[in-house]
Protein backbone atom coordinates (compact mmCIF):
# COMPACT_ATOMS: atom_id res chain seq x y z
CA UNK A 1 0.00 0.00 0.00
CA UNK A 2 2.87 1.79 0.56
CA UNK A 3 4.52 1.68 -2.45
CA UNK A 4 1.16 2.62 -4.14
CA UNK A 5 0.54 5.97 -2.88
CA UNK A 6 4.26 6.92 -2.94
CA UNK A 7 3.96 6.22 -6.94
CA UNK A 8 0.69 8.09 -7.17
CA UNK A 9 -2.11 5.66 -7.10
CA UNK A 10 -3.16 5.09 -3.54
CA UNK A 11 -5.37 2.40 -2.64
CA UNK A 12 -8.63 4.13 -1.13
CA UNK A 13 -10.17 1.92 1.55
CA UNK A 14 -13.54 2.63 2.93
CA UNK A 15 -15.58 1.33 5.73
CA UNK A 16 -18.98 1.84 6.70
CA UNK A 17 -19.23 1.00 10.08
CA UNK A 18 -22.09 0.77 12.09
CA UNK A 19 -21.52 -0.24 15.87
CA UNK A 20 -24.97 -1.50 17.02
CA UNK A 21 -26.63 0.70 19.12
CA UNK A 22 -25.58 4.18 18.85
CA UNK A 23 -25.39 6.01 22.34
CA UNK A 24 -27.01 3.20 23.96
CA UNK A 25 -25.47 3.04 28.18
CA UNK A 26 -22.74 1.87 28.96
CA UNK A 27 -20.28 1.17 32.70
CA UNK A 28 -16.69 1.05 32.81
CA UNK A 29 -15.30 -1.70 33.77
CA UNK A 30 -11.49 -2.96 34.15
CA UNK A 31 -10.17 -6.53 32.56
CA UNK A 32 -6.69 -7.61 32.60
CA UNK A 33 -5.28 -9.03 29.79
CA UNK A 34 -1.27 -10.67 29.39
CA UNK A 35 -1.26 -8.43 33.04
CA UNK A 36 -2.17 -5.11 31.83
CA UNK A 37 -4.70 -3.61 32.86
CA UNK A 38 -7.22 -1.91 30.70
CA UNK A 39 -10.64 0.06 31.44
CA UNK A 40 -13.34 -0.65 29.01
CA UNK A 41 -17.02 0.19 28.34
CA UNK A 42 -19.71 -2.37 28.65
CA UNK A 43 -23.28 -1.96 27.59
CA UNK A 44 -25.76 -1.92 29.81
CA UNK A 45 -28.40 -4.44 28.90
CA UNK A 46 -31.89 -5.33 29.66
CA UNK A 47 -34.42 -8.26 29.21
CA UNK A 48 -37.34 -7.90 27.12
CA UNK A 49 -39.17 -10.28 25.50
CA UNK A 50 -36.60 -13.04 26.86
CA UNK A 51 -33.83 -11.45 24.86
CA UNK A 52 -30.99 -9.82 25.76
CA UNK A 53 -30.65 -6.10 24.56
CA UNK A 54 -28.67 -2.65 25.20
CA UNK A 55 -30.07 0.13 27.44
CA UNK A 56 -31.04 2.99 25.26
CA UNK A 57 -29.58 4.38 22.24
CA UNK A 58 -31.20 3.79 18.57
CA UNK A 59 -30.74 1.67 16.06
CA UNK A 60 -29.26 2.51 12.26
CA UNK A 61 -31.32 0.98 9.37
CA UNK A 62 -29.01 -0.91 7.08
CA UNK A 63 -30.32 1.53 4.37
CA UNK A 64 -29.03 4.64 6.66
CA UNK A 65 -25.85 2.57 6.42
CA UNK A 66 -25.18 2.35 2.57
CA UNK A 67 -24.99 5.71 1.21
CA UNK A 68 -23.15 8.55 2.52
CA UNK A 69 -22.69 11.43 0.45
CA UNK A 70 -20.93 14.16 1.30
CA UNK A 71 -18.56 13.63 4.64
CA UNK A 72 -16.49 15.92 6.80
CA UNK A 73 -13.15 15.04 9.04
CA UNK A 74 -13.80 13.27 12.16
CA UNK A 75 -13.65 15.09 15.40
CA UNK A 76 -10.50 13.33 17.19
CA UNK A 77 -9.02 11.34 13.99
CA UNK A 78 -9.04 14.36 11.49
CA UNK A 79 -8.58 13.62 7.50
CA UNK A 80 -8.20 9.85 8.57
CA UNK A 81 -11.49 8.86 9.26
CA UNK A 82 -14.57 10.92 7.23
CA UNK A 83 -17.80 11.07 8.30
CA UNK A 84 -21.21 11.75 7.08
CA UNK A 85 -22.81 15.47 6.97
CA UNK A 86 -25.36 15.21 4.70
CA UNK A 87 -26.76 11.72 3.18
CA UNK A 88 -29.08 11.47 0.58
CA UNK A 89 -32.67 10.43 2.01
CA UNK A 90 -32.17 10.91 5.80
CA UNK A 91 -33.04 14.05 7.76
CA UNK A 92 -30.38 15.87 9.22
CA UNK A 93 -32.03 15.47 12.63
CA UNK A 94 -31.95 11.81 11.62
CA UNK A 95 -28.11 11.73 11.24
CA UNK A 96 -28.11 13.97 13.86
CA UNK A 97 -29.56 10.89 16.04
CA UNK A 98 -26.91 8.65 14.10
CA UNK A 99 -23.73 10.35 15.28
CA UNK A 100 -22.76 9.04 18.60
CA UNK A 101 -21.23 12.39 19.75
CA UNK A 102 -24.88 13.96 20.29
CA UNK A 103 -24.84 11.82 22.94
CA UNK A 104 -21.42 11.97 24.80
CA UNK A 105 -18.55 14.59 24.98
CA UNK A 106 -15.53 15.05 23.07
CA UNK A 107 -13.67 13.63 26.36
CA UNK A 108 -15.65 10.96 26.39
CA UNK A 109 -15.90 9.93 22.98
CA UNK A 110 -12.19 10.25 23.47
CA UNK A 111 -12.04 8.09 26.54
CA UNK A 112 -14.04 5.35 24.64
CA UNK A 113 -11.89 5.54 21.38
CA UNK A 114 -8.77 5.31 24.01
CA UNK A 115 -10.14 1.98 25.39
CA UNK A 116 -10.94 0.82 21.53
CA UNK A 117 -8.30 1.33 20.11
CA UNK A 118 -5.31 -0.02 23.15
CA UNK A 119 -8.14 -3.54 23.00
CA UNK A 120 -7.49 -3.67 19.20
CA UNK A 121 -3.68 -3.42 19.49
CA UNK A 122 -3.96 -6.14 21.94
CA UNK A 123 -5.43 -8.40 19.70
CA UNK A 124 -3.64 -7.32 16.76
CA UNK A 125 -0.37 -8.09 18.62
CA UNK A 126 -1.92 -11.57 19.76
CA UNK A 127 -3.58 -12.34 16.18
CA UNK A 128 -1.36 -10.65 13.53
CA UNK A 129 2.53 -10.72 14.88
CA UNK A 130 4.70 -9.09 12.70
CA UNK A 131 2.19 -6.57 10.78
CA UNK A 132 3.14 -3.52 9.36
CA UNK A 133 3.89 -0.67 11.78
CA UNK A 134 2.20 1.86 9.64
CA UNK A 135 -1.29 -0.28 9.77
CA UNK A 136 -0.63 -1.17 13.64
CA UNK A 137 -0.56 2.94 14.63
CA UNK A 138 -3.36 3.68 12.29
CA UNK A 139 -5.40 3.93 14.91
CA UNK A 140 -3.02 6.72 16.92
CA UNK A 141 -4.38 9.95 17.80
Amino acid sequence: MRKRAEAGDPIEVYQINTTGKIGAKYEWDTVVLNGQEYAVPRAVFKIKHSKKQPVGGTDPAIEETELFLVYAPHPVWGEKVLVPTRVEGISQERLAQLNPYTYRTNEEMEALLQAQVALSKYYLRQQCPGLDRDIYYAMDF
